[in-house]
């Protein structure tokens, strides 16, 4: 019994997750920019233009708003993307089966993680299949960004690093430990918070042990071949991905604290209503699970890389000088999940009858599962896996055949998500501040789109428009100057 388990549970939350997530796929995608600069660094990688890329976007980029990006993501995930353009080409909705297996590992990942810590495999296999249903994650399906691909490489390093203090290390495990860490960094920068927890363990053990193992450094080997190949092979463009430190203050800083706070509890698998009740219930049984770990005398080591890590991902979110949302805390998230898991544990322990435990555990998994499930994998096919607004509707295909067709090859544009129409039609595009003769001087066209709040057409003094196109969502209008 303890056998099937061990391959039972792990390969129904695979396919059930993998399941919904595949349901929850939209046709098309929505306007936001990200994806837009992920996709065309993976074309250019694969074209083998990234310096022009480099050269266009370092205009997109720093011609807009100073908050919108750097003109070049760490190029990790779009080095995957890249790898399935031959196959893919320009359909949005198969890259999104990327993300689809990617949450289906992820939650894999997050029962052997918490297995690793746990007796009871069927509330591991509750917590597991919960997150992999989540509406928040469920979301994820349809934004082609790394945040999933990061978690993933977050887990690889959770789960071997519980016993690293107490087991003579495994020297492959190690390297592979430290492509995976330089990896993540070259998928995002966060990833500096898993190299740091990770020299910090490293140091305890020199200390403890008051010699070198020379094993326990081969994690910096990895990390130096994947970062030293990233800036060999790969353009970098002016702005750091760490340039947001030159704007920190300490009044943002104490409002991050106030936000960081209760930003998790948008990853609860409830409606919104609820999500707040639930998350302090989570942080009530994660008190009881700190409570549990100190009673029992477990090895404070034995958690130690993943508290560090919390540590590390929060301080590079307190210091933005603006809210980053739920998303950038993931990464926290399993340590939050491993201690309420410890909570429940001691209440069950309190319960003592199993057959009352289970049917607790499979009440658990149906509230938990039920709202993402149903709000939207089967809204989602409910409504034909439709985007009634965005990027790829026809609409917007409109507007993108008549920009190449009907407007000079070397003519700028202003429009609200400039990253998407670059990627579309290779134009020279920037999002304006403001709608005022400085700030549109560098623009031979200006495109209003009704999904947009930002961009209104009114009297700009010393620049006259002149209308080009119009559908029902997009107007392009010529400026005259």
């Amino acid at each position: 019994m303890k056998t099937s388990k061990k391959y039972l549970y792990p390969l129904t939350i695979f396919l059930i997750a993998l399941a919904v997530c595949l349901l929850s796929i939209k046709k098309g995608h929505q306007w936001g920019d990200d994806f837009a600069q992920y996709f065309a660094q993976a074309r250019a990688i694969y074209l083998g233009t990234t310096a022009q890329f480099v050269k266009d976007n370092t205009f997109v980029v720093l011609t807009s708003p100073i908050d919108m990006a750097t003109p070049v993501y760490p190029w990790g995930f779009t080095l995957l993307l890249s790898l399935f353009y031959p196959l893919f080409g320009e359909n949005i909705v198969l890259y999104k089966i990327i993300t689809a297996v990617t949450v289906a590992l992820i939650s894999v990942l997050l029962y052997f993680f918490l297995d690793r810590y746990i007796e009871d495999k069927e509330l591991s296999f509750v917590i597991s299949l919960a997150f992999g249903l989540d509406y928040f994650v469920l979301k994820f399906v349809n934004n082609v960004t790394s945040d999933m691909l990061f978690l993933l490489l977050c887990f690889l390093c959770y789960l071997p690093m519980k016993d690293y203090f107490k087991e003579e290390p495994d020297g492959k495990k190690l390297l592979l430990m430290g492509l995976v860490m330089g990896y993540s960094y070259m998928v995002r920068s966060q990833g500096i918070a898993l190299i740091l927890s990770y020299v910090i363990c490293e140091a305890i053990c020199f200390l403890r042990d008051r010699k070198v193992n020379y094993r326990r450094l081969l994690p910096y080997a990895g990390i130096i071949v994947v970062l030293a190949l990233d800036k060999l092979l790969l353009p970098h463009g002016e702005r750091s991905s760490l340039y947001f430190l030159e704007s920190m203050d300490i009044a943002t800083f104490i409002d991050n604290i106030r936000y960081y706070f209760f930003v998790l509890e948008g990853l609860m698998p409830v409606p919104y209503s609820l999500q707040r009740p639930l998350y302090l219930a989570v942080l009530i049984l994660a008190i009881i699970g700190i409570v549990q770990i100190v009673r029992k005398k477990e090895s404070v080591l034995s958690f130690l890389f993943i508290v560090l890590s919390f540590l590390m991902f929060t301080g590079i979110n307190l210091l933005f000088p603006w809210h980053q949302g739920a998303r950038y805390m993931l990464p926290c998230y399993p340590l939050l999940l491993l201690l309420a898991a410890y909570g429940i544990s001691y209440v069950f322990e309190m319960i003592k009858n199993r057959k009352v435990i289970l049917l607790a555990e499979a009440g658990m998994l149906i509230v938990l599962c039920a709202y993402g499930v149903h709000s939207y994998a089967y809204y989602n096919i409910a409504n034909r896996r439709g985007y009634d607004k965005g990027a790829y509707t026809d609409e917007a295909l409109e507007l993108y055949d008549f920009v190449e067709n009907e407007t000079e090859e070397d003519a700028v544009f202003c429009f609200f998500k400039p990253r998407a129409f670059y990627m579309k039609t290779g134009k020279l595009v920037y999002k304006p501040i403001a709608m005022t003769k400085e700030y549109l001087k560098d623009a031979d066209y200006l495109i209003e789109c009704d999904e947009d709040d930002y961009v209104r057409i009114v009297a700009v003094e010393g620049v006259d428009f002149e209308k080009v196109f119009e559908n029902d969502r997009l107007t392009v209008y010529r400026l005259i100057h």
